[in-house]
C-alpha cells in the first residue's frame, strides 16, 4: 500500500520519551559527517496501547533494496518524538510502518531549515489496524494448565520443600482451521510463598530459533498483561515490576521474548508467617493474565509449548535496585537459563549440589538427579510444609527423579 502525506508542517509538542534507534550508517549511502539534528513526531491515533513500528530512509528502499534505515523506532500510545540525525544532502525521506500487522510507506520532502519533522500515519492505515488488533481469535482452542514449583536454595538443595513459589497455570492457544497458532492468553496465579528470600517470577517462551527480534516481527501487539484479583476485576494498584522493558513489553536487555510478571511473590500471596504455615493456610489474591496476538499464523513450533521456560529471579529482601542485578535464575530442569541470568560474578553451575554440564546442555540438575523445580499436572497438589522435603512427604518422588521420569510417572496423584 502506497499512502502520500501533505507535505511536512512545524509543530511544537513537549518530548515524549519513546526510545529512538539511530542505525549505523553504511557509507555506499550516508555522510554523517555533513548531517543535521532534526525533531521528529510522528502521529498515528491508535489510542493509548497502539503500537507502531517505523523505519525511515533517505534513499528510496524499493528502488534500492540494499539502503539501510538511517533510524527506526518501536513506540507506544499514539506519539512519537524523538532526535535524529539526518544527512544534510537528503532530499526525500521514505518511511515504511508496520501498525498494528499493517504495513504502509510513505514519502516526505525533507528540508534542512525546519527542524521539527512531522508525519502523520493515514486515517485509512489506523483504521485498518484496528479492525486487525480487534479480530476474533482462532476458532480452535487447546489448552494447558499445571503447576510450576521452585526451589530458590539453588545450587543448594537447602531444605528441599519445593514450595518456596509455586504458581498455577491455565493457558490457551488459539488456533486457525489449518492448526497455526493465532494468538494466545497465558494466566499464572502464585498460590504458595515458602521462603524469606525475594523471589520473582517470569517466562521465556521459546520455541525453534525464535529471538526477541523475530517475536517483534511475530507479535504484532505489544504484550498485554493485566493483573486481576481473584473475581477477575483489574487491580487498583499492581505489585512492584521494576524490571526493565522493551516497547513491545518484553524484559529489555534479552536476546528472546522473556515476560516478567512480578518482582516478589511476597506481593501476590496471603497467609503466613512463611516459616509457620500448614496446608490451607496461604491464599492466592491476583491472576496474571497475557495476551499475545500474532501478526500472521505461525506452526506452533516456532513458540513451544506452555508452561515454555518459566523460571524465578531469587533476591535477598531488598537488594533490588533500578538497573542493578535482577538476582540468580531457578529454572525446569534442563531449561536453559536467559541471556541477564546472574550468578553473583560468576557461575554458579557445578557449584554444591548443582550438577549442571552446560556444555552437555545439562541445567539445573542436582545429584541424584533431583530438580529445582518441577512443572505437574495436579494442579490441586498438596506441598510440602516448610521445611519438609518434597522426597519425604511424596517418596515416589524419589524414585521419579532418579528414573528421570521412568518410574512412578504419576506421583503427584498419590496423595
Amino acid at each position: 500500500m502506497v499512502l502520500a502525506l501533505p507535505l511536512i508542517a512545524v509543530l511544537a509538542t513537549g518530548c515524549l520519551n519513546n526510545k529512538l534507534e539511530n542505525r549505523a550508517a553504511d557509507p555506499a549511502y550516508f555522510d554523517f559527517a555533513t548531517s543535521k539534528i532534526h525533531t521528529l513526531q510522528v502521529s498515528y491515533n491508535l489510542g493509548p496501547d497502539g503500537d507502531l513500528h517505523f523505519e525511515v530512509y533517505n534513499l528510496d528502499p524499493e528502488v534500492n533494496p540494499d539502503v539501510r534505515p538511517i533510524f527506526a523506532a518501536n513506540t507506544i500510545g499514539g506519539t512519537f518524538e524523538g532526535d535524529a540525525k539526518i544527512p544534510s544532502y537528503t532530499q526525500k525521506l521514505y518511511f515504511t510502518t508496520d501498525a498494528e500487522g499493517v504495513q504502509s510507506r510513505f514519502v516526505v520532502d525533507y528540508n534542512p531549515n525546519v527542524q521539527t519533522i512531522v508525519a502523520n500515519i493515514s486515517p485509512s492505515v489506523v483504521k485498518a489496524a484496528i479492525t486487525r488488533s480487534m479480530r476474533a481469535p482462532g476458532p480452535y482452542s487447546i489448552g494447558y494448565s499445571g503447576l510450576v514449583a521452585f526451589e530458590d536454595n539453588w545450587p543448594s538443595k537447602g531444605d528441599y520443600d519445593m514450595n518456596d513459589v509455586v504458581i498455577r497455570y491455565n493457558c490457551t492457544v488459539f488456533h486457525t482451521s489449518d492448526n497455526m497458532v493465532d494468538s494466545m492468553i497465558h494466566e499464572f496465579t502464585p498460590i504458595r510463598k515458602g521462603a524469606a528470600l525475594r523471589n520473582g517470577f517470569g517466562y521465556e517462551i521459546l520455541g525453534q530459533g525464535l529471538t526477541k527480534a523475530s517475536a517483534y516481527e511475530y507479535f504484532y501487539k505489544s504484550v498485554k498483561v493485566e493483573v486481576l484479583d481473584m473475581n477477575g476485576n483489574p487491580v487498583a494498584q499492581a505489585p512492584a515490576n521494576r524490571y526493565p522493558k522493551t516497547a513491545k513489553g518484553f524484559e529489555d536487555g534479552q536476546t528472546t521474548p522473556v515476560i516478567m510478571l512480578f518482582e516478589d511473590v511476597n506481593d501476590n500471596v496471603v497467609g503466613g508467617p512463611w516459616a509457620e504455615y500448614a496446608d490451607g493456610e496461604q491464599f492466592p489474591i491476583l491472576t496474571y493474565r497475557v495476551t499475545l496476538v500474532m501478526k500472521e499464523p505461525h506452526e506452533t513450533k516456532l513458540f513451544g509449548f506452555p508452561p515454555y521456560n518459566p523460571f524465578i529471579v531469587v533476591a535477598a529482601p531488598g537488594v533490588y535496585t533500578d538497573g542493578g542485578p535482577r538476582g540468580r535464575e531457578v529454572h525446569l530442569p534442563n531449561h536453559r537459563p536467559t541471556t541477564k541470568a546472574y550468578y553473583q560474578g560468576g557461575t554458579l553451575f557445578g557449584t554444591k549440589e548443582d550438577k549442571s554440564d552446560p556444555e552437555r546442555n545439562l541445567w539445573y540438575v542436582s545429584d541424584q538427579k533431583f530438580p529445582f523445580a518441577i512443572d505437574i499436572p495436579n494442579v490441586n497438589l498438596k506441598m510440602p510444609f516448610e521445611d519438609q522435603r518434597i522426597d519425604a512427604r511424596y517418596p515416589e518422588f524419589a524414585v521419579w527423579a532418579e528414573s528421570e521420569g521412568a518410574l512412578q510417572p504419576y506421583w503427584y496423584w498419590t496423595y
